[in-house]
């Protein structure tokens, strides 16, 4: 069990830098574009981050005291809303050039299905294929394919 997602989402406890949730929802975009270790406690995953040695990992018994936890899915519902709110707003910045924001989305989309919000998991997948199916030649395949996998989806592109 990883109680330290569990607090850092019903809002009792911080990221590994002292943060709470509501303090790096609070951030500008442009702190959230410079910003690169927010996003591994916004959306925790089930296996080690390759760039944040002391993000936390999400374990089995750890989702289902998430999935448990209405404050902590709200909380994290926030976060989702906050970070759609980021990558649509700046679109030729964030979203047409291969970058990290590629790799935030993957793991956006893993992270909400893994904690129990499957809806809003496939809506994020249907908003950024619905984005390359209007800028075709700004996402490449393979990316297209993380995505799908990540939304446990049959790319159909």
């Amino acid at each position: 069990m990883n109680k330290s997602i569990i607090k850092y989402f019903d809002g009792t406890g911080t990221d590994d830098k002292g943060r709470t949730l509501n303090a790096t929802l609070a951030w500008s975009d442009q702190k959230l574009e410079s910003t690169h270790d927010y996003i591994q406690w916004w959306f925790p995953l089930d296996r080690r981050s390759s760039y944040n040695a002391s993000a936390p990992i999400v374990d089995h018994e750890t989702a289902l005291e998430f999935v448990a936890c209405m404050k902590c899915k709200t909380n994290l519902l926030k976060a989702y809303n906050r970070f759609h709110r980021f990558i649509m707003n700046d679109l030729p910045n964030r979203f047409y050039t291969l970058n990290h924001n590629w790799l935030r989305i993957t793991r956006v989309i893993t992270s909400l299905r893994l904690l129990g919000l499957h809806e809003q998991s496939g809506h994020f997948y249907n908003d950024v294929i619905n984005l390359y199916k209007t800028h075709e030649t700004m996402i490449d395949h393979n990316t297209l394919l993380h995505w799908a996998d990540a939304a446990g989806k049959q790319l159909d592109v």
